[in-house]
């Protein structure tokens, strides 16, 4: 698994957070949604058995407190992207005839 900290980016794969008794109240307008990509801001450690999210996207307050929200509700994601100028370059290569990564040329 991915190690997740600060600036890691993150998806929501559960937005049932009043049936998991993760808020007590109104749910904040700005909760998490299912699919919905986030920054984590900080880790919180608030109990033995799990980890809470504060993120940057969601600033409501609840009782003077940021609002946190449960580790598990999120997979992290790979947002490693390729520079577009390394795919243009692939292929005008391979539209001039010549080898690109991997192939080779017949003589």
């Amino acid at each position: 698994m991915t190690a997740i900290g600060p600036g890691t980016r993150v998806e929501c794969i559960n937005d049932k957070w009043f049936i998991e008794g993760v808020i007590s109240g109104p749910i904040p307008k700005d909760a998490p949604v299912k699919g919905g990509k986030y920054t984590i801001e900080r880790i919180e450690h608030r109990s033995l058995e799990e980890d809470y999210l504060v993120l940057i996207e969601c600033t409501e307050y609840i009782l003077a407190e940021r609002c946190f929200w449960s580790i598990h509700h999120f997979r992290p994601i790979d947002e490693h992207s390729t520079d577009i100028s390394i795919l243009q370059e692939a292929h005008d290569r391979g539209m001039r005839g010549e080898p690109v990564d991997g192939d080779t040329v017949d003589a």
